[in-house]
């Protein structure tokens, strides 16, 4: 997998893109939740831990798949309601701080940084490569995001493990670009459907 020519396509799943399309799936958005984003299929309640400090865990909902045995998705997302309207906390400043602090940020090879707001929301993302956190040897696509709303924030950790293989980077793309605001509708964008039998 090529960083530089994924990266483009996850760039479009920022609001000022405005490119997200909702696919078939199940569709995540918690009561109260600003935010939704479409998966292949409904997340599991998961346990996700610190990779150093197997003590600092939160509970996230997880969704798992592997293509062909070759390429996995992982995605981590949970929505959280505020008490209070906190777009205008989550400065450019502090979002990049946060996202630097995220767990195995400093394994990887290479990141970027980006940022951008409109009066929907305030969005922060990092994404970068480097290699496998599970000890296996494959490279990774790491992608990390704070949504920031009205009522809540959502926060998204996304993994694409292994070597290049195109159903798997279609669908770690598709679904980055579904996350919007409930308020927003989405431009669709096309994209090759992966074959159900590269799936498994």
């Amino acid at each position: 997998m090529k960083l530089i020519a994924l990266a483009a396509l996850l760039l479009l799943a920022l609001p000022a893109a405005q490119a997200s399309a909702e696919q078939d799936g199940y569709v995540y958005s918690p009561e109260g939740c600003d935010f939704r984003m479409t998966l292949p299929s409904e997340p599991q309640r998961t346990r996700r831990c610190h990779p150093y400090m197997r003590d600092n865990c939160a509970l996230m909902d997880g969704f798992t798949k592997v293509y062909n045995m070759q390429s996995t998705i992982n995605i981590y997302v949970t929505c959280e309601k505020t008490s209070r309207d906190t777009r205008r906390d989550y400065t450019q400043d502090v979002l990049q701080t946060l996202l630097l602090a995220r767990p195995g940020i400093d394994d990887l090879e290479t990141y970027q940084l980006t940022f951008e707001e409109n009066e929907r929301e305030t969005v922060g993302a990092l994404f970068g490569a480097g290699p496998s956190p599970t000890g296996y040897v494959a490279p990774m696509i790491y992608v990390a995001q704070f949504w920031v709303g009205e009522h809540s924030m959502m926060t998204i950790e996304a993994e694409l493990i292994g070597e290049n293989y195109d159903p798997a980077d279609q669908a770690f793309a598709a679904i980055l670009h579904s996350i919007h605001h409930v308020d927003f509708t989405p431009v669709p964008i096309e994209t090759s459907a992966p074959d159900e039998a590269d799936a498994e």
